[in-house]
């Protein structure tokens, strides 16, 4: 078999690599590193991987693969834009940049086309009520970025790139008697329903219901097709991964919230950035990947995680400023690793502005303001997110917890962190909340039972871990972790 990269050529059969008429010459290692990485075309190849084909499952260290990475790089000299051949992939492994990376193929993104609801009074005089969901949906719905919206002038059958996935929301709307009933639902691009709602209101507060019902069916289409979209992504083959592909399932391990999970997802989106390294949305979560590891005591390379955590934030800043959800993750690590509360606010809080109608952005703003802002503030972007999401705003209930303890309303903070954990009870916030509070309210034997039920979700934890990172007022802790001092967690 004959590979062909840049001016290279390279004939497996015979072991030659060629740029040109000239034979480059490679050792029987460097051959066969170059080979493993052609195999993968372009693709990141972890160095696990790579040590086992090397040396055919022998135990070598790493200073083994660094060598030879070292001597094919010299042999392959610079491509034509004067970057190396052997690319390196932090963390992970390495990669051949047989083609330039922006060149690589691009996860194709999902496509919505908002149809025109029915009309089902039939009244022509209530028209303009029915017109005005579909603009007010179909303009709420393109401030997401994680999905494309056909525009309204778009007409069955609706086409979108090679690979993507198309969906559909259309409903009705009835006006009976100076009552309102909108019915929404989200389908497939095979018909099958995804989710479907029914709202209800007076026709004289039009302006409000509208209002209403554009935030509940904006706030639960995105996570649904994005739901569906990693459902998706999941029946693949690993072979066939591509960025959007690893990208999908890092960003899933990530909401499993346990270190192992957090390193898998790492470790995925590091292979989606390294395939299109200009895509702020993969920075992006990999930078919130990286402050979570940080911020929950989990294991870390010092300084490198910090330094790698800023990086992903501002770059991903510069490439999707347009991006609410990009820029509510990368204002949060700017706050916590990077330590820049006023600015990291400001990004968040123009996520805000972006897409008020986002949970994460709504989210991330209540923690922001938490971190380095107003308490009065957070709270009303954290509870704006519950009301967006009841059941799922499990990380909004467990800020909330914090904010309450803070305030020393520890009663209301333990009632936020339990109704947390009901909905994802390996939540570690809401963990410290539900050890915290009962401490402070002198329920010790309470407080003692909440801790051991933490530790064996996440053994390990230290209050030495846990202030890693602080608040810009540091005292805005004091009262959460008094409580974990009472309640018996470890320096």
């Amino acid at each position: 078999m004959r590979h062909a990269f840049g001016p290279f050529v390279l004939d497996e059969a015979g072991a030659v690599l060629c740029r040109g008429a000239e034979t480059v010459p490679l050792g029987r290692r460097s051959m066969a590193l170059l080979r493993a990485l052609l195999q993968r075309n372009g693709e990141p190849v972890s160095k696990e991987q790579l040590r086992a084909e090397i040396w055919s499952g022998r135990v070598v260290e790493d200073v083994n693969l660094s060598v030879q990475v070292a001597h094919l790089r010299k042999a392959l000299g610079r491509t034509a834009e004067g970057h190396e051949w052997v690319v390196t992939v932090p963390r992970f492994g390495y990669r051949l940049a047989a083609r330039d990376p922006t060149d690589a193929a691009v996860g194709p993104l999902p496509m919505l086309a908002v149809l025109p609801f029915q009309n089902l009074g039939g009244d022509p005089q209530h028209q303009y009520i029915v017109d005005g969901f579909v603009d007010e949906l179909i303009s709420a719905l393109s401030r997401f970025r994680g999905f494309g919206v056909f525009s309204r002038s778009a007409r069955p059958p609706f086409v979108a790139a090679a690979g993507a996935a198309v969906y559909r929301l259309e409903g009705s709307v009835q006006v009976v008697a100076g009552v309102i009933r909108v019915v929404a639902m989200l389908a497939d691009h095979a018909g099958r329903s995804l989710w479907s709602e029914r709202f209800s209101g007076r026709a004289d507060d039009l302006l409000a219901f509208e209002d209403h019902v554009v935030r509940g069916v904006a706030s639960t289409i995105a996570p649904r097709i994005q739901a569906t979209e990693l459902a998706r992504s999941n029946r693949k083959p690993p072979a066939s991964l591509d960025a959007y592909d690893l990208y999908l399932r890092g960003m899933a391990r990530l909401y499993a919230f346990t270190a192992a999970a957090n390193a898998e997802a790492i470790a995925l989106l590091e292979r989606a950035i390294a395939i299109e390294p200009d895509n702020g949305v993969y920075r992006g979560f990999c930078a919130w990947a990286l402050e979570m590891r940080i911020t929950l005591g989990w294991p870390v390379a010092p300084d490198i995680d910090d330094r790698r955590c800023v990086e992903l934030a501002n770059r991903a800043v510069e490439l999707a400023g347009d991006d609410a959800v990009v820029l509510a993750h990368c204002g949060l690590a700017l706050q916590l690793v990077g330590r820049e509360y006023q600015r990291g606010l400001s990004v968040v809080e123009r996520a805000v502005a972006l897409n008020p109608n986002d949970p994460v952005a709504l989210l991330h703003a209540g923690i922001a303001h938490y971190i380095g802002g107003r308490l009065d503030t957070a709270l009303e972007r954290l509870h704006a997110c519950v009301a967006l999401q009841p059941n799922h705003a499990y990380e909004a209930m467990g800020v909330i917890g914090n904010v309450m303890c803070t305030l020393g309303r520890f009663d209301e903070a333990l009632a936020s962190a339990r109704r947390a954990l009901a909905i994802n009870a390996n939540y570690e916030p809401g963990h410290w909340v539900a050890v915290a509070a009962p401490a402070q309210l002198g329920r010790l034997d309470e407080a003692k039972a909440a801790l051991a039920s933490m530790l064996a979700r996440h053994p390990g934890l230290t209050l030495t871990k846990l202030t890693r990172v602080h608040p810009m007022e540091a005292a805005r802790e004091d009262r959460l972790l008094e409580g974990l001092r009472l309640a018996g967690l470890p320096d």
